[in-house]
């Protein structure tokens, strides 16, 4: 996996995050969080850090503790998994696949993430989704370092199935958060986009969305942005994925755009016949 919850630091990190050179620039790594796509009206402040020594993980003299402990844990079980070392000084990965190397389950070999159904390029975009919303949530973060911690209930699930209780249609979305509820969905090479039965969906079931798009994909992200406009009560921007920038290890390489909600945008009016039949 790319992404896991460090529990001494109270946080979602992802694997080059963990390098030593970029630790002292993970405030300003959030900062970009903040003021990326309207995440800024989600949270004003940073999430409240965990404490920098916690008794329950070993102190081995790293800097970063020891990958054989349980500092760190799967975003979507809570699992414990190990940070893989052969990864760690690697700035750059030969293969995109590569990326998710970085965490590995410790007591199993399930990866909660990579079922197979997902392409590298796209599971990369959710992934990183994950890692956005749970640094810009503080009730995530809250959730995640309480005492009541349980793996009980998934805490992020990517695709996930939604149902809208009015009708029983449903989607299955690219990632899923039950509190606060908010999906993602990662459009690359898709050519039937369904975002007018997508957002009704997802609105019907109580569901907020952010709408990624791969900027090397098959629509432009700027023109989507044009359509989705003329229906919004708000300045409206989509997300964005740039895989190569992803391969290489920035982590500013996906933007979540503005969140979506009926407040925002009627997805009624997206069947209009003046939009085109690839955004209906």
């Amino acid at each position: 996996m790319l992404i896991a919850f460090d529990t001494v630091r109270g946080v979602v990190v992802a694997g080059p995050e963990t390098l030593p050179d970029i630790e002292p620039r993970s405030s300003e790594a959030y900062e970009r969080i903040l003021t990326d796509g309207g995440v800024r009206t989600q949270c004003s402040t940073p999430p409240r850090p965990a404490p920098e020594h916690n008794s329950q993980h070993k102190d081995t003299g790293d800097v970063f503790g020891d990958s054989r402990d349980s500092r760190y844990e799967c975003v979507v079980c809570g699992e414990p998994v190990t940070r893989n070392r052969t990864n760690v000084r690697k700035q750059e990965a030969d293969q995109f696949e590569d990326v998710f190397r970085w965490f590995e389950h410790t007591n199993r070999d399930a990866d909660c993430f990579g079922d197979g159904s997902m392409g590298a390029s796209h599971r990369a975009a959710v992934e990183l989704s994950a890692r956005r919303l749970a640094r810009a949530s503080r009730q995530l973060t809250r959730d995640w370092i309480s005492d009541d911690r349980t793996s009980s209930v998934p805490r992020i699930e990517p695709e996930r199935r939604v149902t809208a209780p009015s009708n029983d249609q449903w989607i299955e979305t690219d990632l899923h958060l039950r509190s606060p509820p908010i999906a993602v969905e990662v459009f690359s090479e898709i050519s039937q986009l369904d975002l007018s039965r997508r957002l009704t969906v997802l609105f019907d079931a109580g569901y907020d969305a952010y709408l990624v798009f791969d900027v090397d994909g098959r629509y432009n992200p700027s023109e989507i942005e044009v359509w989705l406009q003329d229906f919004a009560t708000v300045p409206v921007r989509v997300g964005r994925f740039d895989k190569t920038r992803a391969v290489s290890g920035d982590l500013s390489s996906l933007t979540l755009g503005t969140r979506l909600s009926e407040s925002v945008i009627d997805p009624s009016a997206l069947t209009d016949s003046n939009v085109p039949v690839f955004l209906q």
